[in-house]
């Protein structure tokens, strides 16, 4: 077991590496928490074994954002020019969402050769990254035409649904493709239906799937989220952190054969065979909602039709 482990270690952090790219000044600055420093090191060597220098910075756990300037101003001089790759883990969520910024949010720095794990826990890191890069393209690439195949002057309807009772509907937008899904803004305003959680809430599978029901694009059943499940009561905190807060903004399709369904939320919705809708801001990848906050929510065996067509069924995207 222990021999598997370095082998997908080693295949992750090669896979990165490539990832990353190789920057005109062949030079990187990796940057990492303390409990993936081992992890960050391999990265860098893999990128010393390409002819780039690679500089290793580890975090201190210093929670002053003050002291984060001088490290915020280094790296913002150097982002046009060298390769950057951030390890962090959530002790230090802070100083990553201050100096990179968030995926729903937006990314504050601008690199060509940027690799960034979002504070995905690193067990998960090295699972989803040990993927074959290759497959995972061509996978993604096969559910982005099927998914793009659409009569021109039209954009039919979606209909999301699982066993376990979910039955979405949904006018998609513009899809957007990032390294373990590929996800739209649907247009706000027009879902309908109910979503059964039965894949992920936050840390793991829920522990009684439950049901948010969509009305006019949004949550209209927040009174039935039961306040002693704490999964559910996370639920409702988040839906009503601000008006447009319980919005649906986001429907993503998980790509990566590697990832676990049953991991916490930054593994399980990059998981195949899982798709997940997302609550909240949407602006930053096609859509019109502002809010303060977003957060997504994992079903799993999806079947996904288009119009008429099934793309994907129970979870298996048909004639790939």
């Amino acid at each position: 077991m222990e021999h598997v482990e370095r082998d997908a270690s080693a295949k992750a952090a090669r896979n990165i590496a490539r990832a990353i790219g190789t920057p005109a000044s062949l030079s990187a600055m990796i940057v990492c928490s303390a409990s993936k420093r081992d992890f960050a090191a391999q990265v860098a060597a893999e990128l010393s074994g390409d002819g780039i220098f690679a500089y290793t910075l580890g975090l201190a756990g210093d929670r002053d954002q003050a002291k984060w300037e001088p490290l915020k101003r280094m790296i913002g001089g150097i982002a046009s020019t060298w390769a950057l790759g951030f390890f962090i883990s959530w002790q230090d969520s802070g100083f990553l969402f201050d100096v990179v910024g968030r995926p729903d949010t937006g990314i504050k720095i601008r690199c060509d050769h940027l690799y960034c794990d979002f504070c995905i826990r690193l067990p998960g890191l090295i699972r989803t990254a040990s993927a074959d890069p290759w497959e995972l393209e061509n996978f993604k690439g096969s559910l982005l035409k099927a998914l793009a195949d659409v009569p021109r002057f039209s954009q039919p309807e979606m209909e999301i649904t699982t066993r376990a009772g979910t039955r979405v509907t949904l006018l998609p937008r513009k899809w957007n493709d990032s390294g373990g899904e590929v996800f739209t803004a649907p247009v706000e305003g027009l879902a309908s239906g109910a979503i059964v959680v039965d894949g992920c809430a936050y840390s793991g599978p829920p522990k009684v799937p439950f049901a948010l029901k969509l009305k006019g694009g949004q949550v209209a059943n927040l009174d039935e989220l039961e306040k002693t499940d704490d999964q559910q009561r996370m639920v409702l905190d988040d839906l009503t952190r601000d008006a447009n807060a319980r919005v649906l903004a986001e429907l993503g399709i998980g790509v990566n054969p590697q990832a676990r369904e049953d991991a916490d939320l930054m593994e399980a919705e990059q998981a195949r065979g899982t798709c997940h809708f997302g609550f909240g801001h949407n602006v930053e990848y096609g859509g019109t909602n502002a809010s303060s906050y977003h957060f997504d929510l994992v079903v799993r065996r999806p079947t996904i039709k288009l119009g008429k067509r099934v793309i994907m069924k129970d979870g298996v995207l048909v004639n790939a």
